[in-house]
């Protein structure tokens, strides 16, 4: 429906309404109701075809200024469902309309993205009046189905840094806007499940993942323990720390400890090794249980490699030599910074006295 270019006559054809109205012109008012009527009966008698919606949507655009979507003529615009979307006929606010924001995600998420098969890819020119119309363009609008079209296991070949970046921001907006949001704790537990972040070792869990604090580059390497590579992310991921703490990334200095204590005895590296002593030792860490795999130490030999040798079989100090060769001092093998938590963490006996021979 054309409207009057009221500024091709420099405002003054208000001026005029009577005559206007009297010559066939319609008020803003009657032209709503016009619209509101002629496409509530196509929508009733099912023939309600993609050129239709564009032509309604080509409507809502002229008279976008002066036309209230909220008049009650046009409620069933926001509530019948009137749009075709890969789930079957959605309204507005159940319907998505596809952007690049949207590409990576949709590979491993079943959304309701309205068909462009369908209407064809003039729909996208509309994307500001069906924005008004309630459909949903960003993940802060959509993040709900987000989370509830997420299905777990995601397959590998389809896990991308950017849907992976993008599952973090669906999760970020779940979470600012309620924590007792109903769809928030089974997301979390869906991507939890998933081997869908990239370290440096490949992907893991996870909770099998380390968000690196470059405070702690003085101690640990990142490529020591199974740190997350933001390298592959192309973008500071720490911004997603709380998100990714919740789906059981290790963000703090104690969990990493714990996990790091785990990922030490499969090592035989002894340079690795000291650093992740040097960083249990930092953080004072102990485990909950001392059990038969935490109760080992490794000795390294001058060459750069060693062998992992029960707890019982060391001992920190033999400065008069009482035990020669029939117990590894450990003083003789790191600082004496170190030495502490191995008694400690480790169970190792502080010196030949106290050494239960």
């Amino acid at each position: 429906m054309p409207a009057i270019d009221e500024m091709y006559y420099k405002n003054e054809i208000r001026h005029f309404t009577e005559e206007l109205k009297a010559m066939g012109v319609v008020d803003n008012a009657t032209a709503t109701e016009k619209i509101a009527a002629q496409f509530s009966s196509l929508l009733s008698s099912s023939n309600w075809l993609p050129a239709n919606v564009m032509s309604l949507l080509g409507c809502i655009r002229e008279l976008s200024q002066t036309m209230f979507l909220h008049h009650p003529e046009l409620k069933w615009l926001l509530c019948e469902k009137w749009l075709k979307t890969r789930h079957g006929y959605k309204g507005p606010c159940e319907s998505i309309i596809f952007s690049s924001q949207w590409g990576s995600i949709s590979l491993f998420v079943d959304l309701p993205l309205i068909d462009d098969v369908y209407y064809g890819i003039g729909i996208y020119k509309y994307r500001d009046e069906l924005e008004k119309l309630g459909v949903i363009t960003d993940f802060e609008g959509g993040a709900v189905i987000v989370a509830k079209g997420l299905s777990c296991p995601i397959e590998d070949e389809l896990i991308t840094a950017d849907g992976i970046l993008s599952l973090l921001e669906c999760l970020k907006c779940l979470m600012t806007r309620s924590p007792d949001e109903p769809s928030l704790s089974n997301f979390l537990k869906n991507i939890a499940k998933t081997k869908c972040l990239k370290t440096q070792n490949g992907y893991k869990l996870p909770e099998e993942c380390v968000l690196f604090d470059p405070a702690w580059e003085g101690i640990l390497k990142p490529s020591v323990a199974p740190t997350i590579d933001e390298n592959f992310y192309r973008t500071d991921i720490s911004v997603y720390k709380k998100q990714l703490r919740d789906i059981g990334v290790k963000v703090y200095s104690l969990d990493v400890c714990s996990l790091l204590s785990w990922i030490l005895f499969s090592l035989t590296e002894t340079t690795s090794i000291t650093r992740i002593y040097s960083f249990l030792n930092k953080f004072q860490w102990n485990p909950e249980v001392l059990d038969n795999l935490m109760s080992q130490v490794w000795i390294p030999t001058p060459k750069g490699t060693g062998k992992w040798i029960n707890s019982q079989d060391c001992v920190l100090h033999d400065n008069k030599h009482v035990f020669g060769s029939r117990l590894f001092s450990l003083d003789e093998f790191y600082k004496k910074e170190l030495l502490p938590l191995f008694s400690s963490a480790f169970g190792v006996t502080w010196s030949y006295g106290t050494a239960g021979l």
